[in-house]
């Protein structure tokens, strides 16, 4: 099967072939969760004391809210 993922933020489209729509996403999230992290390191705020306990708590939150947005952005469609 033939999946269209579409990243409506960057405005760009991949084909992957998969035995699933589920698998695909999978295969897109593993490559999203490596750009969160990237993306966290740079982003955990510097005043990050006042708002959370560890500098573990900051990165873990902020590593969530951007994961989060990555995959809002992405969209997949079986194609035939």
């Amino acid at each position: 099967m033939l999946v269209k993922v579409e990243n409506e933020y960057h405005n760009t489209q991949e084909l992957i072939e998969c035995n699933s729509i589920e698998q695909a996403r999978k295969q897109i999230e593993n490559s999203l969760i490596v750009t969160a992290e990237n993306l966290t390191e740079n982003e955990v705020e510097d005043d990050w004391e006042q708002y959370y306990n560890t500098y573990e708590q900051a990165y873990n939150a902020t590593f969530s809210d951007i994961l989060k947005q990555l995959k809002s952005e992405i969209i997949y469609t079986k194609v035939n």
